[in-house]
């Protein structure tokens, strides 16, 4: 005689949810943390990456994977390879999996000046610690930057738009020093987005994003992402999974919907930045105003 599942049993395994016919225009949010397999050897297959599809969400996650996704489509949209992208739990994680994955003891790194503070702590706080050296250079006189290069140089760093004093990379200039150098151009656009410049196209290798300023745009979550070679991208993963920047998927839904409106955000606040700066420039309590659309 059949005995029916036990109310303990029967709990944890309620009725599975059929998958809609309907694909839903909206992303969906997939919260689980684990899935379901076969047997043992699908689930060693997905977790090695053989098969397709999620074994672990501090690996990965669909919502996770279609945000990154989507900023690597926009990032990509003229790049000349393909390009594929990572998504983290801040804007930081994403800039430490970068710097951790190509930089190793020996190596130097050559960084602007400014350069966003978070970023400076990492390379002269943290790496420092493992035997990464820096050169810090004034980015808007190329052979300074030329000079700071060694034979050891690994990454040349930029910052599309410097943060806070928005200062303008020169990105292709950049390229052919780090090419000369045979190092990885990483930039980060954060105050750029896609929609003002998109670094891949003018010869940068990585791109990264703290996501939660204009990507998301909503202020109501945090977020990082980088984008560019799948091959490079590839090695980004291992180091986000084995230190556990993971983002999480309720994040990465709100992040991916401040897309949507991206180009419509960006363009107003640019607008809307244009015309007051010109006039607090006039202001004759302002000695000076950095930003790149005023004459000076």
């Amino acid at each position: 005689m059949h005995r029916p599942n036990g109310e303990n049993t029967r709990a944890v395994h309620l009725p599975p949810l059929a998958d809609p016919r309907q694909s839903p225009l909206g992303l969906p949010v997939w919260r689980s943390s684990a899935w379901s397999f076969a047997d043992s050897a699908e689930y060693a297959e997905t977790h090695d990456e053989k098969n397709p599809g999620f074994a672990c969400g501090g690996v990965d996650n669909p919502t996770t994977a279609a945000f990154a996704a989507a900023v690597a489509s926009l990032e990509g949209a003229a790049a000349p390879k393909d390009v594929a992208g990572q998504a983290f739990a801040s804007g930081m994680a994403a800039i430490t999996a970068v710097l951790m994955t190509f930089l190793r003891a020996g190596a130097h790194i050559v960084a602007p000046v400014p350069v966003h503070g978070g970023t400076y702590s990492l390379i002269t706080n943290v790496l420092s610690r493992f035997g990464v050296s820096a050169g810090f250079a004034d980015y808007g006189d190329l052979t300074r930057v030329n000079a700071a290069v060694r034979s050891n140089t690994k990454i040349i760093y930029a910052e599309t738009l410097s943060n806070p004093t928005m200062a303008v990379s020169d990105i292709r200039g950049l390229y052919r020093i780090a090419r000369r150098a045979g190092a990885l151009l990483v930039v980060d656009s954060t105050f750029a987005t896609p929609v003002v410049c998109r670094p891949l196209e003018h010869g940068a290798d990585l791109v990264v994003h703290s996501a939660s300023r204009y990507l998301g745009g909503h202020d109501d979550c945090d977020g990082g992402v980088a984008v560019g070679r799948p091959d490079l991208i590839a090695q980004l993963g291992e180091v986000r999974v084995d230190t556990g920047g993971t983002l999480s998927p309720d994040d990465a839904f709100l992040l991916r919907r401040g897309l949507a409106t991206l180009p419509l955000r960006v363009r107003r606040m640019c607008a809307t930045a244009m015309v007051f700066a010109a006039a607090v420039a006039k202001h004759p309590a302002v000695r000076r105003v950095d930003y790149p659309g005023l004459p000076g």
